[in-house]
């Protein structure tokens, strides 16, 4: 594996392009489509009449967004909603059945490099080489965003020196990880470049307590009046600690796009009450399973 990244970093960048392109489209990134960020409150994500079909069944219809610089947006729904789709559609992974998806300005499907430097992406599944160490995994995408390798030194080390206890950790094969470290490191992966817009698939799935509180005070301190971060999660005790904005999908629609203190009442409920009232659907009692039950 050294002899490949030795390969790699002693390669002219040019001949590194089209696997750079590629690795973008994995770990996909963004800003706006002229380099400014004066506008406090400027769309740095819109979504015009979206929707997303797999063969015959649409699991996004009509969906209308517009996403703020200076903002954190959670992103919430029930299972197979179509959270893990609109991220995908944002970070230009998939392409929408119809309407138009833009990322600063521009069609989120053909963002150039330089736009998609801006931007991180943790997806669902995530793009981890488990034969790598997470040093080697981190120090692999570094090259491919091209950085060099002081730079790259130092971000990985004070990465692995914030999001883990071990810095051993990063010497271990990723095959090795658990769930929780797998998706820190995946974190880490797309921050590593530092982006302006964050997207994140479940973040805080596996993290065990202490480390969701380290990710908590690393979000808030990190988010800017220009920057931008989209979490989907459904752990809502996390999600409420950190958002500004509310985003709920159910049926392939928007619901609810508004200010979390909007979707709270001003925090006269609970948002795990809210959610349970918007998306409960049909009553359901506990007779149908009473078989189970009886002692």
């Amino acid at each position: 594996m050294i002899a490949l990244l030795t390969f790699l970093e002693q390669l002219d960048l040019e001949r590194l392009t089209p696997f750079r392109n590629f690795a973008f489209t994995v770990y996909s990134i963004g800003i706006n489509h002229n380099g400014s960020m004066e506008n406090l409150k400027q769309t740095l994500i819109q979504l015009s009449d979206v929707t997303k079909s797999f063969k015959k069944k649409t699991v996004l219809s009509t969906v209308n967004l517009r996403l703020e610089a200076g903002n954190t947006y959670g992103l919430l729904g029930k299972n197979g909603a179509g959270k893990s789709t609109l991220i995908n559609l944002i970070a230009g992974l998939s392409l929408p059945s119809s309407g138009n998806v833009h990322v600063l300005g521009s069609d989120a499907h053909t963002l150039t490099i330089e736009q998609k430097q801006q931007l991180g992406i943790l997806t669902e599944k995530l793009p981890l080489m488990e034969e790598l160490t997470g040093w080697e995994q981190l120090w692999l995408v570094g090259l491919l965003y091209g950085l060099d390798k002081d730079t790259l030194t130092f971000r990985i080390e004070s990465l692995f020196d914030y999001f883990f206890d071990d810095r051993d950790s990063m010497k271990k094969r990723t095959s090795t990880y658990s769930t929780g470290m797998k998706k820190k490191l995946g974190l880490m992966s797309a921050l590593l470049h530092k982006p302006t817009i964050l997207l994140l698939d479940e973040p805080f799935s596996g993290i065990d307590p202490v480390s969701a509180t380290r990710m908590i005070q690393f979000f808030k301190a990190w988010i800017t009046p220009q920057r931008l971060l989209l979490i989907s999660s459904h752990n809502l005790d996390q999600i409420e600690k950190l958002v500004s904005h509310v985003i709920v999908i159910n049926g392939q629609h928007v619901v609810f796009a508004d200010s979390a203190a909007n979707f709270t009442g001003q925090g006269l409920e609970k948002m795990e009450t809210k959610l349970y009232e918007m998306l409960q659907g049909q009553e359901r009692t506990l007779e149908d399973v009473n078989w189970l039950l009886e002692a």
